[in-house]
């Protein structure tokens, strides 16, 4: 961690980040930090402290926070099993200024039950610069048995976002995904030539990449590979809605054009290669004496967004290859329809691997029209998607977000799109979505834009459907092993229906959060700090006795970073109904050990 500011004496306040205070319980015991590490600094106060001194500490509040869920690009179904969680590496322009919920900048995050949440540094967020130079780093993805995932993501609102990243099982692929494994697709001798023609054929024999015999492979330095070689080669077909919806980094991307021009701008796919080979341990990256060839056909009723048609014999469209490093998507080269007996075909050879796409563009810009929500529902999680159609290019703008909506609120009662098409009629769709899928009405029930760049503001309404109440929560979390300092936290919790699958979530700041839960259902409570969660389940019931409320709660589980431990049994309390249809529920957790090892605990 690296945030720091000047040496001041605390008495009262404590300057960290905004509205992270310390209070003493006894006054004039002066306290010294410099605050450029808080884990450090605990430490140096650990050995100040009596037993007659207890302290609060509100953990690091960060207001640009991003949530990532996840999940397999065909069932929806968010990535973990036991241990086993995605690991994320963050790279990129803006990379250092990212960070896990207790401050820490790790070489690998781990996700937990398929989510992580990650934060900017707030010496770093400069509000209004990033609404045209938006904060911007990758994201690496990986899960044994799926394909890697990298993304660019961007940041110019100074809030929560969601970013939800799915992932292709290599042995249950999503419609329109092919995948061809082999792990004894070709053989390159000791000066790295290949004894024999090897070719993988893909999307029901219409797509292939051939290795032809004596090409030379060679890893990224030029050092030649030699041995058995491994293959793992996805074809993503864009006439397919799953196919579409787990492209790896999506359609709006930034791009190398042909000339060297850098911009945003929005890919209409002919069709996407990944292709990973390697041998020997070595992963080949580039080829001399050749080239690999790729080939596709092109569904004869797609459309030229270029000239309006339907693809003809002779039409060109650019290649372009995207480095998962970087993120950054390159011009290449022209490639030509070519007419085979009755098919029309795209084929060309290339000469290092990474992603490949056939791809007409359009221009985009970086902030576009936005949805101003209106309504009732307080808080709510809305999925917003597009409808798709062949008079605009071969789809319109294929589109979908998480959105946290709070109507007629200063920060979350809007959503901005970001990074969209130029002149694309589009439109848009949305449901309820976590806690919130079929318990949300909206009007209009679709939105029409004509062009998503043209910075208007469009009204949506948003009303909850049935009985619910605001439930507020006040945390707190201590070390076992010193009761003297008990933290506040500020982090994310999750909430949803037991009976549904999907989770939304909420901000805690300084261990207080507010849910809206619906009367008489079950919802399952979870939440993280760091690298360690919690557990457990919460219930608001019309009471026996007339206008009270019967509250359930079982803690289930502590925060523990590795195994889940039962801890105390199911509390059960009855209170008035509160006029402001609002109850408050406090409530501690033990912090691992590992963590409170951190703080010097």
């Amino acid at each position: 961690m690296k945030f720091c500011s000047n040496k001041l004496l605390i008495k009262t306040e404590m300057k960290y980040f905004k509205r992270t205070v310390i209070y003493p319980a006894m006054v004039g015991i002066p306290l010294l930090f410099s605050m450029c590490n808080p884990v450090e600094e605990l430490k140096t106060m650990k050995d100040t402290l009596t037993d007659s001194l207890k302290i609060v500490v509100a953990t690091p509040e960060f207001k640009t926070f991003i949530h990532f869920e996840f999940v397999d690009a065909k069932t929806g179904d968010y990535l973990y099993s036991g241990t086993q969680n995605v690991s994320v590496k963050v790279t990129g322009k803006d990379a250092n200024n990212v960070y896990n919920t207790l401050g820490e900048g790790l070489d690998t995050y781990k996700s937990l039950r398929g989510m992580l949440d990650l934060v900017i540094d707030p010496h770093f967020v400069d509000s209004v610069a990033m609404k045209t130079n938006p904060i911007e780093f990758l994201v690496n993805a990986s899960y044994p048995g799926y394909s890697d995932y990298s993304k660019k993501v961007f940041i110019s609102e100074n809030e929560v976002s969601t970013v939800k990243i799915a992932l292709v099982n290599l042995s249950d692929a999503p419609e329109g995904v092919s995948v061809n494994t082999n792990a004894n697709f070709a053989t390159a001798g000791s000066d790295g030539k290949v004894a024999n023609t090897s070719v993988a054929t893909l999307n029901g024999g219409s797509t292939s990449v051939e290795v032809p015999k004596d090409i030379i492979l060679k890893d990224a330095n030029g050092n030649v590979v030699s041995g058995t070689v491994k293959s793992e080669i996805v074809f993503y077909n864009p006439a397919k809605d799953g196919a579409l919806n787990a492209f790896p980094g999506g359609l709006d991307v930034d791009a190398t054009l042909n000339g060297g021009t850098k911009g945003a701008i929005s890919f209409s796919s002919a069709g996407l290669f990944s292709i990973d080979m390697s041998a020997d341990g070595k992963d080949v990256r580039q080829f001399s004496n050749g080239g690999v060839k790729l080939s596709t056909k092109i569904d004869p009723m797609m459309i030229n967004p270029k000239t309006g048609n339907v693809v003809a014999e002779g039409d060109q469209i650019e290649m372009w290859s995207m480095e998962p490093e970087t993120g950054q998507w390159v011009f290449e080269k022209m490639a030509t329809v070519k007419k085979v007996g009755s098919d029309l075909i795209l084929e060309e050879t290339i000469q290092h691997l990474s992603y490949w796409n056939w791809d007409w563009y359009g221009n985009s810009c970086y902030t576009g029209a936005k949805i101003k929500w209106t309504g009732n529902a307080d808080a709510a999680y809305v999925h917003i998607t597009t409808n798709r159609s062949k008079t605009y290019g071969w789809y319109t703008y294929t589109y979908q977000t998480y959105a946290y909506v709070v109507p007629n609120n200063p920060y979350y009662g809007e959503t901005q799109f970001y990074r969209v098409p130029q002149n694309m009629p589009t439109t848009f769709n949305f449901e309820g979505y976590g806690q919130y899928a079929n318990e949300l009405t909206f009007n209009p029930s679709t939105l029409t834009i004509n062009n998503l760049c043209d910075g208007q503001s469009y009204p949506v309404e948003v009303n909850l459907k049935g009985e619910y109440i605001t439930v507020n929560t006040d945390i707190t979390v201590v070390c076992k092993t010193s009761y003297t300092v008990r933290f506040k936290p500020n982090v994310v919790v999750y909430y949803k229906p037991t009976d549904k699958y999907y989770w939304s979530y909420i901000r805690m700041i300084n261990g207080v959060a507010s849910m809206k839960i619906k009367i008489g259902t079950d919802y399952d409570v979870y939440g993280y700090f760091g690298n360690a969660s919690g557990y457990g389940k919460l219930k608001v019931e019309n009471g026996a006795i007339a206008n009270t409320y019967k509250i359930t709660m079982t803690p289930t589980y502590t925060f523990k970073s590795g195994s889940q431990t039962p801890t105390s049994e199911t509390q059960v309390i009855t209170v008035p109904k509160p006029a402001t249809n609002v109850v408050t529920i406090a409530g501690g957790f033990d912090l691992p050990s590992d963590v409170c090892k951190k703080f010097g605990f």
